[in-house]
């Protein structure tokens, strides 16, 4: 079970389907792609997260699925994350509200806002450390865990960077 159908959640999913193992991906938004997203205007679209990665920005080990697929500045970003979800079972639209370990059965449950309960040998979340912050303590298992100390001090920033592309006319 991987929480979260951002690029991370969307590449593993593809790496355990082509090892031949079977995931669900829960994620709580409509969208893929997480911080891979594209904003549509009248005319066009604007990219944001992720604007154009090529075939040499990748070291040969990289994953498969991100080196079948390059998109650039002038296509929507969000297909590359079509891409990466291409085959894979996901949920849209489902928030994860708690977690529960069971031991006797070796099997985690989730249970959705909407009361669904989903069970996985495994569970993976991807989502934003704040997110799984809030997950893990509703769960009671923030204080198991411990992490406080360390997790408390990462800290996100607001950063807005233009990348530009001049196009070259005829006049």
């Amino acid at each position: 079970l991987i929480l979260g159908a951002g690029a991370s959640a969307l590449t593993l999913g593809r790496m355990l389907k082509e090892a031949g193992l079977s995931c669900l991906l829960i994620e709580k938004s409509r969208g893929l792609g997480g911080r891979i997203a594209t904003r549509r205007f009248e005319d066009g679209f604007w990219n944001h997260g992720i604007s154009e990665i090529t075939l040499n920005d990748f070291p040969s080990n990289f994953p498969e699925p991100w080196k079948s697929f390059a998109p650039s500045s002038l296509e929507p970003a969000t297909q590359f994350a079509k891409h990466l979800a291409n085959s894979l079972d996901i949920l849209r639209g489902v928030k994860i509200i708690h977690l529960d370990y069971d031991a006797a059965s070796s099997c985690w449950k989730a249970r959705s806002e909407e009361g669904q309960t989903f069970k996985a040998r495994a569970f993976i979340s991807t989502a934003p450390l704040p997110q799984t912050c809030d997950l893990l303590q509703a769960s009671g298992m923030y204080e198991v865990l411990d992490p406080q100390k360390r997790l408390s001090q990462v800290r996100y920033f607001k950063q807005l960077i233009f990348l530009t592309q001049a196009i070259q006319t005829g006049d």
